[in-house]
């Protein structure tokens, strides 16, 4: 989540695995200050979330992220922040609920991939 609302259509976001993979499973949406984006993690390892987004007056959010995926099918994600910067200030606290979105994503994926029957 976003300090403000973000102007829908403006999220730009890649997020790769630890192979240099992208992991984005999906089309990332917007809704207010709220950034989600559908992710395979079911690659254990580091990956590393990079975004640029619109708030609502028109200003640009840039930030990254990086957090590990523990496990091949645990419903285990540690987010962990890296550096990040915005044009217009710092970021503050909008890095901090896009990890903690990233992270619930990241964990529900992996519930999911855990409780599924094996493949054959």
């Amino acid at each position: 989540m976003f300090g403000d609302d973000l102007l829908p259509g403006s999220e730009q976001v890649v997020v790769r695995g630890a192979a240099g993979e992208d992991v984005v499973a999906g089309t990332p949406s917007v809704t207010g200050g709220t950034l989600e984006v559908p992710l395979d993690l079911s690659a254990p390892g580091p990956h590393l979330v990079t975004y640029r987004v619109l708030s609502g007056d028109g200003h640009a959010v840039v930030g990254e992220l990086s957090f590990d995926v523990v496990g091949t099918g645990a419903p285990a994600v540690a987010v962990t922040p890296a550096v990040a910067e915005a044009s217009g200030g710092p970021l503050g606290s909008p890095i901090w609920w896009l990890a903690g979105a990233v992270g619930a994503v990241g964990a529900v994926a992996l519930l999911r991939r855990g409780l599924a029957p094996p493949r054959r």
